[in-house]
């Protein structure tokens, strides 16, 4: 059985947008810390309002980033 984050795309909202996200279809997964896409949902709202990075991989780099990096060290 598959969970829903196996297919799906990771997006970048800052805080202050996460009421947004979540309003277009957008969910938190409490593991990875991360936001994302169902595949069930569109992706086009997502592009439109700036989650979606503009190239392939873009926002999976940014997340594993912002996971990685310390305060103090970089990534």
């Amino acid at each position: 059985m598959h969970s829903d984050t196996d297919y799906c795309t990771w997006l970048h909202v800052p805080y202050a947008r996460k009421d947004e996200a979540k309003a277009l279809g957008a969910r938190w997964d409490r593991l990875s810390q991360r936001w994302y896409v169902p595949r069930s949902v569109s992706l086009i709202a997502f592009r439109i309002h700036g989650f979606l990075a503009t190239g392939r991989g873009e926002t999976e780099k940014a997340a594993l980033g912002a996971a990685t990096s310390r305060p103090g060290h970089p990534a």
